[in-house]
């Protein structure tokens, strides 16, 4: 996923850690991050919640969470990779507005 942001033109950054966790991508001018989860995080309660809480912890901070599934960059990559391109520059251009 990382590569095919960049490719994208998306200046993504691999596994950034923002003082409580690490990241797996983070777009800091549009104040996402994105976080893969693999199949363990769709079955486990005690994961959902750390999820959540890692979520809320990033949102308190400005940040959007996207999580994506493991599956769906391993079946359909291009497609992902484009919604989330596509995404980041709204998410961006609603930031540029707000300032």
């Amino acid at each position: 996923m990382y590569l095919s942001l960049r490719l994208r033109g998306v200046p993504a950054e691999l596994e950034k850690f923002d003082g409580h966790k690490t990241i797996d991508i983070a777009v800091a001018g549009a104040k996402v991050n994105i976080e893969v989860d693999g199949p363990h995080q769709q079955y486990k309660l005690q994961q959902a919640l750390s999820d959540l809480q890692e979520t809320l912890h990033s949102f308190r901070k400005g940040y959007l969470t996207l999580r994506i599934p493991h599956a769906l960059l391993k079946e359909n990559l291009e497609e992902t990779a484009n919604s989330i391109s596509d995404f980041l520059k709204l998410s961006k251009a609603k930031i540029l507005r707000v300032i």
